[in-house]
């Protein structure tokens, strides 16, 4: 927690029941990027899902259903058109956000895979951003293996695609 008037938490980070349910969901994996960048372009990464056809090579812009912001929580409902090596898959992008610095992504259509983001400032321009990742079992190890580590795979080189891009844009202090 960070305030520059050294104000206490306003809010609490919620538990997220998927991460602590080993019969439904795999063991956590955790991925961290170094990125010199301010924290709050980070945060909005969250509310530009037009960056996913065009940073990310999505078969189509995704389809926000739903953004609305009540205090430090935000709601993202989104469909997905992901592309795959057997064809585009419909799937959901559904981002539960808390603050600027912890949110809760939920995928769906290729398999159910929880990604809970911790974005946390170094100083003024540099942050850790750790994602970590639990996806729904599929009923057999190694197509849990399979097919999860793909998806993380996945989003774990969508992040590192961004990289350079957080790193070289310039800041602007109240986007549109």
């Amino acid at each position: 927690w960070y305030h520059p008037d050294g104000v206490d938490p306003m809010w609490d980070i919620p538990e997220i029941p998927e991460f602590n349910d080993a019969e439904t969901y795999t063991e956590m994996v955790t991925r961290i990027f170094d990125i010199v960048a301010p924290w709050q372009d980070l945060a909005e990464n969250g509310a530009d899902p037009a960056h996913f056809r065009y940073v990310h090579n999505t078969e189509e812009v995704p389809v926000v259903e739903k953004y609305e912001v009540e205090g430090p929580r935000y709601w993202m409902r989104s469909s997905q058109k992901f592309p795959t090596p057997q064809g585009i898959v419909d799937g959901r992008i559904d981002v539960d956000g808390y603050g600027p610095g912890f949110s809760v992504i939920r995928f769906s259509g290729i398999v159910d895979t929880y990604l809970m983001g911790c974005n946390t400032p170094i100083d003024e321009n540099h942050c850790e951003m750790r994602f970590s990742f639990c996806v729904r079992k599929l009923g057999d190890d190694q197509l849990n293996s399979t097919v999860g580590d793909a998806f993380v795979e996945e989003v774990s080189r969508q992040a590192r695609e961004a990289k350079p891009i957080w790193e070289n844009k310039a800041y602007i202090a109240r986007p549109a």
